[in-house]
């Protein structure tokens, strides 16, 4: 998997130190916008790697982050299947991390807010992060022509502190980005999802 070899080199050759995010101005800002924060590299801390041992018997990488809203965020794995990790509190949220080999696909994900509404129906400068959205990429195989390839999909993650969910998965293909976003902005996409309705490849 060249994407994870190269994400990872990235990682690894960089030990960063926790930073603030970068300061949102919410000036004249559509309802919904987004902001992206790093889960290798950047704002993030190496806790522990196999970069940080002379014979490590294996590859594996735990990162911790930084993220919004009191959410921690991270990357984790080994032996090739790198997934995202996200919590709220002392609540370990699930991901959907996959079986196979897998990398994110990105050193960032993406947040999506919108300012909130007073009284009077204005926009304040109070903003309300709502959805994630993070890539994966996952080595799949076909049994009946013995052919392997690494495909990608993003997933939605409906923010809703300890009761966070994956409430959409949008398979590789023209414009996924926007189909993601216009999940992740739609306040009626609440109910969470299980792993056999998500996106298979």
């Amino acid at each position: 998997m060249k994407i994870l070899i190269a994400i990872c080199f990235a990682c690894f050759a960089s030990l960063s130190q926790a930073a603030t995010p970068a300061k949102i101005v919410p000036a004249d800002l559509p309802e919904y916008d987004s902001v992206y924060t790093d889960i290798i590299g950047g704002a993030c801390v190496t806790v522990d790697s196999s970069e940080l041992y002379a014979e490590p018997e294996i590859d594996f990488l735990q990162t911790e982050c930084v993220g919004y809203a009191g959410y921690k965020i991270g990357l984790s794995g080994g032996d090739l299947r790198y997934s995202l990790d996200l919590s709220f509190g002392d609540t370990v949220i699930d991901t959907a991390k996959p079986i196979s080999f897998n990398s994110p696909g990105s050193t960032k994900v993406e947040w999506r807010f919108h300012r909130t509404k007073s009284t009077e129906g204005n926009y304040s400068n109070a903003l309300e992060f709502t959805a994630l959205i993070y890539r994966q990429i996952v080595a799949t195989y076909d049994e009946a022509t013995g052919d392997s390839k690494d495909v990608s999909r993003l997933m939605v993650m409906r923010l809703n502190k300890e009761k966070s969910c994956i409430v959409g998965s949008v398979p590789q293909g023209r414009n996924m980005n926007q189909a993601a976003r216009k999940i992740a902005d739609d306040p009626t996409a609440t109910t969470c999802l299980t792993a056999d309705s998500l996106t298979t490849f």
